[in-house]
């Protein structure tokens, strides 16, 4: 009888079958039992299939994993060990598929975005007429900086330690330079596609592709050691002896005799038919994270890849924006307020202007 009873409970057992909900089924976390019951009681008069509860809690779960992580990332660069709802304000903004989505929800002790008044910024930008290049050149300022003395360079630098758009500070600054296209991010950063020299467009920063050794025979680098002479040498004679540069990694030099303050040397490895443009994207992405970390303001970007480098010249300028764009969304402070694409052939000029036209702000 006790073995009976022993088998009977066995067999009891393994019939007993663990019920499994429906988000358990589809592999989900949100419940889609109850957002089923709140759609049936809000939509008496509508058929509800069996999948649309499941389809809707994934969709909602997705959402919530997105927002949480971006709060997260915001939390990190404001040294901050618990979200807050400010956290979750800063996550929507700063993407702008979440603030097209939610831009009309009220969150609770999130505080609001800072906004400027348009009529204030465009005071601000007549009354710098400088702030950005052209393809005129005023007369009476180049005139008085071509025949100052070559000794007082270094007094201007010192007196304008910060400059932020392309200006008429610099002799060289302007000179053939044009606007091409200009587009602005959702918080407030410019992408500007301009054609011209380099050395003539007046930012606190100049991108340079280069190789693990600190190569300048691309036409960037024979620009700033053209202008910059033994200086620009001297300076990557200490950066190779510092070891080499490896892939994607970002070196810092200061910039000699061009309108910049820093030239931030980049090893962005050649295309081949195998690879992708991961690497490339992670080279601007390290160029972006470096002019920050030196509270760079303006930044120019040359043709990255697109000459020696050996990249398709469409395919890149659609990585550089997509990288551009994904590193501003995921930081919620950065220094830097302008972006120039400096390119020198139509085609190019071209290539850009069209990816900047379909880049969402």
């Amino acid at each position: 009888n006790h073995q009976s009873k022993m088998s009977a409970r066995i067999i009891g057992k393994k019939r007993v079958n663990k019920v499994m909900s429906k988000s358990q089924r589809a592999g989900i976390t949100f419940p889609a039992g109850r957002i089923r019951r709140y759609l049936k009681s809000n939509c008496v008069k509508f058929r509800i299939a069996a999948g649309s509860p499941v389809y809707l809690a994934a969709v909602l779960e997705y959402l919530t994993a997105e927002v949480l992580e971006l709060a997260g990332n915001a939390a990190r660069d404001n040294k901050k060990n618990r979200l807050t709802p400010r956290h979750l304000l800063l996550a929507i903004a700063n993407d702008d598929e979440l603030n097209k989505l939610l831009r009309n929800v009220t969150i609770a002790s999130g505080g609001v975005l800072p906004h400027i008044h348009p009529e204030l910024i465009k005071k601000k930008a007549s009354s710098d007429s400088s702030a950005k290049p052209s393809t005129t050149n005023k007369p009476a300022k180049p005139a008085n900086r071509k025949t100052a003395p070559k000794d007082n360079k270094k007094s201007k630098a010192d007196a304008d330690p910060v400059r932020t758009n392309i200006s008429a500070i610099h002799p060289k600054a302007n000179k053939d330079v044009s606007i091409i296209s200009e587009k602005k991010l959702f918080l407030g950063q410019k992408l500007t596609v301009i054609q011209g020299d380099i050395a003539s467009v007046t930012v606190d920063g100049i991108i340079h592709p280069t190789n693990n050794l600190y190569n300048v025979n691309g036409m960037i680098g024979q620009i700033l050691a053209k202008s910059g002479g033994s200086h620009f040498q001297d300076d990557l004679k200490e950066l190779q002896d510092s070891g080499p540069l490896n892939a994607t990694e970002v070196a810092v030099s200061v910039a000699r005799n061009v309108p910049a303050k820093l030239i931030l040397h980049v090893n962005n490895p050649p295309w081949s038919s195998s690879s992708d443009f991961s690497d490339l994207e992670k080279s601007v992405k390290n160029c972006l994270s470096t002019a920050d970390n030196k509270s760079l303001k303006s930044l120019a970007i040359p043709c990255i890849g697109g000459g020696r480098g050996g990249y398709p010249k469409k395919e890149a300028a659609a990585a550089v924006m997509k990288s551009i764009t994904q590193y501003f969304v995921g930081v919620t402070s950065t220094s830097l307020k302008q972006v120039y694409f400096v390119l020198f052939d139509k085609e190019t000029v071209d290539i850009y202007k069209k990816e900047l036209e379909s880049l969402s702000s």
